[in-house]
């Protein structure tokens, strides 16, 4: 247990920060919410990636688009998209939203 003074400050504002962004979200993280269709992705702010093995490529869904041609209650485990490149059925991967501090936004960009 040798830490320094040094480093313990050097960690203070990270633990700070983590416990400030934990005790702002903390209603969030105990209710539980449904991922079941499109229009619930939508309305958790997540999103659906979709990944081509055979391209090696990785895309997102256009959920606004989905749920405009009356595809929002379509369960997500029942829809299938395809590859616009090959044809091929894609994976899908839910993705949670990405967390934010205030103005700060993390390393993770849009395509």
């Amino acid at each position: 247990m040798g830490y320094s003074v040094i480093a313990l400050l050097t960690l203070l504002p990270i633990y700070l920060v983590a416990l400030v962004f934990f005790q702002a979200n903390s209603n969030q993280a105990r209710c539980m919410i449904s991922m079941a269709t499109i229009g619930s992705l939508k309305e958790h702010h997540h999103s659906l990636g979709l990944y081509c093995l055979p391209c090696d490529r990785w895309g997102e869904a256009n959920l606004d688009r989905l749920i405009e041609t009356g595809k929002g209650d379509r369960p997500i485990v029942e829809t299938r998209f395809r590859c616009r490149d090959c044809g091929v059925i894609v994976e899908k991967q839910i993705r949670a939203p990405v967390p934010t501090i205030g103005d700060a936004v993390s390393y993770v960009s849009p395509i």
